[in-house]
């Protein structure tokens, strides 16, 4: 008698069990479903970002298995971007879900912008870190417990068409004072030098473009508990860096390893394992081929020649790379 009834208690949990899991399959497979659990991703990042805007556009998918999110955005508290995406698709587990772990495979960014600025200041911060900046003091975090941000790994990660634009404080040089000072500030904005300077409120900023971004990323790995070490795995990467005023680097097929260490007071890149399979007018060959060999009487004579060079760099020039 008793184990008919553990049998008929058992048969009642699977059937409970199942009625649920098919509950939550059909919710999910709404489009009043998948809008309730936009509702909720959009309050929980928004919870995160706290001193910032979060926008999710419209969900599709199987939400149990891998979804798709348009019109993605992370700005500032003064709606500048920090991440905009036409779309972004991903799938996930849910047993890492539950053990707090953020485990991402298969995802897919479409003409992503993402721009790092960090405003002219000592007290300054990277635009990321003021968004994401918690209320609560580091010394009253529990850091006995796992939460969500302790454990972030992307797997086969596809980037289209993407723009990254990073913004630093700039300055002259230190020894620089007075009018030469002067002159060397108006000389940067004016767009004379080298380097991509713009005026930022009371200060400057030095602005690095790569544009045309596209990538394989097989292994992204931001955080760990087990280790400082964040990793970035690259089976193939193009893109049109512009470091300086144009002409621009075109890079494509770059094939590496990317490591860097993140502690709580300071970080850098730790080590740098990187192949090159082909890298069109890369900057170490332009400055020892090209530019080291030239006097240039002017900025636009430097453009001129510079573009003739990369024409023969890119079509003309034996690579040892490609057997040549």
């Amino acid at each position: 008698m008793g184990r008919r009834i553990l049998a008929y208690a058992a048969a009642f949990v699977v059937l409970l069990v199942a009625v649920v899991l098919v509950g939550l399959l059909v919710f999910t497979n709404t489009d009043y479903g998948r809008e309730r659990v936009r509702r909720f991703a959009q309050s929980a990042v928004q919870g995160a970002a706290k001193h910032g805007v979060v926008r999710l556009g419209r969900v599709s998918g199987n939400l149990l298995e891998g979804f798709t999110i348009s019109n993605v955005s992370i700005r500032d508290s003064a709606n500048a971007p920090f991440l905009v995406a036409d779309s972004v698709s991903l799938n996930y587990g849910l047993r890492a879900l539950l053990r707090k772990r953020l485990e991402l495979t298969d995802i897919r960014l479409v003409h992503p912008l993402v721009v790092l600025d960090r405003p002219p200041g000592d007290s300054a911060l990277w635009n990321y870190k003021a968004i994401f900046k918690s209320n609560t003091p580091e010394q009253q975090k529990d850091t006995s417990k796992a939460g969500f941000g302790d454990w972030i790994v992307l797997r086969n990660i596809t980037v289209l068409g993407g723009h990254m634009v990073i913004r630093s404080p700039w300055k002259p040089k230190s020894e620089l004072t007075g009018a030469a000072r002067d002159s060397a500030i108006a000389s940067a904005v004016a767009g004379k030098e080298r380097v991509v300077v713009e005026r930022r409120g009371d200060g400057f900023q030095k602005i690095i473009e790569f544009r045309d971004f596209n990538g394989e990323l097989p292994y992204l790995r931001l955080q760990h508990p087990d280790t400082h070490v964040r990793r970035l795995e690259i089976a193939k990467l193009s893109a049109t860096v512009l470091p300086f005023h144009p002409p621009a680097a075109v890079i494509s097929n770059f094939i590496g390893t990317l490591e860097a260490s993140w502690h709580r007071h300071q970080h850098g890149w730790q080590g740098v394992l990187a192949r090159q399979r082909v890298c069109r007018a890369p900057v170490k060959t332009i400055k020892y081929e090209h530019v080291y060999l030239h006097a240039y009487a002017t900025v636009s004579e430097a453009k001129a020649k510079l573009v003739v060079y990369i024409d023969f760099y890119n079509r003309r020039r034996p690579h040892i790379a490609l057997g040549q």
